[in-house]
């Protein structure tokens, strides 16, 4: 069994995630800043006439954000939430599609739990760290990673 999947670079381990999640891949902008909102939620960036929330990774998985150099984009993705049908990854370059096969992805160890800064609710894990052909990884729980935008 083959299932085709999407690998965005992004400081650290890169993000795999299903194919079927990417709408665009946008050139970076800064996105539009959201007072008293966690430092890995960067603000709202407009895309086609909608305010997407823009998450940096580093700062999701617990890294120092090292900022937007020269090649940040800005993956779109959709499906999320009922609530919120689009969310935006910053990435380290341009995702490319990959082929996941049985015996290429294998469990690594636990991850953090994060808690929402507002509630101070411990949420489920928002990635699970993973060996994907032999490398790290992380596979987002985009339903997670709603509820945690929606609650902040």
């Amino acid at each position: 069994m083959e299932i085709r999947g999407l690998l965005i670079p992004v400081p650290g381990d890169p993000v795999l995630l299903p194919s079927a999640v990417l709408v665009e891949v946008i050139t970076y902008r800064s996105p539009t800043k959201i007072e008293g909102k966690p430092s890995w939620l960067l603000g709202m960036v407009e895309w086609r006439g909608v305010s997407v929330p823009t998450v940096s990774c580093e700062g999701l998985f617990g890294q120092l954000d090292q900022g937007a150099p020269a090649g940040t984009r800005i993956a779109i993705l959709s499906g999320i939430t009922a609530g919120l049908p689009f969310l935006a990854l910053r990435t380290r370059g341009i995702p490319r599609f990959v082929s996941v096969k049985e015996g290429d992805l294998l469990a690594s160890q636990d991850a953090p739990v994060l808690e929402s800064q507002n509630t101070k609710t411990t949420l489920s894990k928002v990635y699970c760290p993973v060996k994907f052909s032999g490398k790290p990884a992380k596979i987002l729980d985009l339903e997670v990673l709603g509820t945690l935008l929606s609650s902040t």
